[in-house]
């Protein structure tokens, strides 16, 4: 058979080079797509199980506390201070933590790590706060009861950070002490652990006047009390030995800031 012959009669049926690139390029944008699509979808149903999550430990802190009058401390403690008052008591919602009618705790679906847990000294108010993937732009979630009465000097009352006993959080202290620009806000960038390995507790490194200003930052503002002997008795004073600025109703049922010690 000549071969000039049958390359010519069949020529038409063969890829060219520029076809098979062509094509690669195609299986490889499609692919690209495909997978894009199928690692979003992978992180939307990961923080939907996380908001489950959160449904599910508030709905039993709640029962707890109708039954205890208080809430439980979180395993493995450190103390939130405030000009070393202890303020708040943080850590992990873990399987030390008894809910009675939670079994087993549920832990973060992608890192398999506990949730961030805290409650006022008081035991009366509480936090629970995790971290969403957001698809590619991680932000924290907060949840439950917690009213701040003094956002500028304690917007809540969980760290992204570790302490073997207490963090300081005070605007004036030394600069040793870790400061106040490590509270984890709602739906903001810094975290309270992070999804990316080693999953450790994370920190943005917002400072928090900053944060404070930002147009999306909202905070549950506790609109209950209209004199310092008021918060104070409710046991909503950061402290006892300052003057600090408080967040309490005017005769007009505004909020404003007022200074407030103790007598």
């Amino acid at each position: 058979m000549n071969i000039q012959k049958y390359i010519k009669n069949n020529s038409s049926k063969a890829f060219t080079m520029v076809e098979l690139i062509v094509t690669i390029t195609i299986i490889a944008i499609l692919s690209t797509i495909w997978y894009n699509s199928y690692v979003w979808y992978l992180s939307e149903a990961r923080d939907s199980e996380r908001k489950a999550n959160m449904w599910e430990i508030k709905t039993a802190l709640k029962l707890y506390k109708q039954k205890r009058w208080a809430y439980p401390l979180p395993w493995d403690t450190f103390n939130i201070t405030n000009s070393w008052t202890i303020v708040a008591i943080q850590w992990l919602l873990n399987d030390q933590v008894t809910l009675n009618t939670m079994d087993i705790l549920p832990l973060d679906p992608y890192t398999n790590k506990n949730y961030f847990y805290s409650v006022t000294e008081n035991k009366q108010e509480a936090e629970v706060a995790l971290s969403l993937e957001n698809w590619e732009f991680p932000i924290a979630l907060l949840d439950w009861d917690y009213k701040t009465v003094s956002k500028s000097v304690l917007p809540g009352i969980i760290l992204a950070t570790w302490a073997t006993s207490s963090v300081e959080i005070h605007t004036w202290v030394l600069d040793w002490s870790t400061n106040r620009n490590l509270f984890i806000l709602n739906w903001w960038k810094n975290l309270p652990y992070s999804i990316i390995k080693p999953y450790d507790v994370y920190y943005a490194g917002e400072n928090l006047d900053s944060v404070l200003s930002s147009w999306n930052i909202t905070f549950w503002q506790n609109s209950d009390y209209r004199t310092c002997t008021e918060l104070s008795d409710a046991d909503k004073m950061i402290h006892e030995t300052w003057n600090e600025q408080y967040q309490i109703l005017d005769n007009s049922w505004y909020l404003t800031n007022t200074w407030c010690t103790l007598p």
